[in-house]
C-alpha cells in the first residue's frame, strides 16, 4: 500500500524535478559503487569537473535549492547508505549539470593521536551549501584545483 503512495507522490512532482531526481538516484548508485570499488584517482575526474555552461547569478540560488532538495530525496529513499563523499560527488555533478560552479572540500581531523576522521562537503564562494562542517577545523581543509 505504501508503494502506491510513493508512486503517486513521484507522479505529482513537476517534470523537471522528477527528471533531476531520477538522474540523481542513478548517479548516486554509480558513485556509491565507484567509491566502494575504485581508488580515488579513478574517479577524481568527477571531483575536478566544471560546468559546461554557467547560469546567471540571479538563477543560481534557485538551482542550488533544487539540487539540495533532490539530494535530500535521494538520501531518504535510496536503499544504500549515502556517505558524505557519495552525497558530495553526486551533488557536485548535479550542480554542474544545472550550470552552478562549486567545490568539494575535505576536512580531516586526528582524535586521540590515533583516529583520523574525514568529512566532505560542498562549497560555493567559500560558503558551505550542503553537508555542513561537523566540527572539523577549517585549517585542515583540502581542495582540488580544476584543470
Amino acid at each position: 500500500m505504501k508503494l502506491f503512495y510513493y508512486i503517486r507522490r513521484l507522479i505529482t512532482i513537476p517534470a523537471i524535478e522528477r527528471k533531476l531526481l531520477v538522474k540523481a538516484f542513478f548517479l548516486s548508485a554509480a558513485v556509491k559503487i565507484m567509491v566502494q570499488l575504485l581508488p580515488l584517482k579513478y574517479y577524481l575526474f568527477m571531483i575536478k569537473a566544471s560546468p559546461k555552461y554557467l547560469l546567471p547569478e540571479n538563477d543560481k540560488p534557485q538551482a542550488i535549492r533544487l539540487a539540495r532538495k533532490t539530494m535530500r530525496r535521494v538520501v531518504r529513499f535510496a536503499p544504500w547508505h549515502c556517505t558524505c563523499l557519495v552525497k558530495s560527488i553526486t551533488l557536485k555533478n548535479l550542480l554542474n549539470g544545472l550550470g552552478v560552479e562549486s567545490d568539494i572540500a575535505f576536512s580531516i581531523i586526528r582524535r586521540n593521536n590515533s583516529d583520523i576522521l574525514s568529512h566532505s562537503y560542498i562549497k560555493k564562494d567559500n560558503k558551505i551549501i550542503y553537508l555542513r562542517n561537523i566540527g572539523f577545523p577549517e585549517l585542515c581543509e583540502l581542495r582540488f584545483k580544476k584543470n
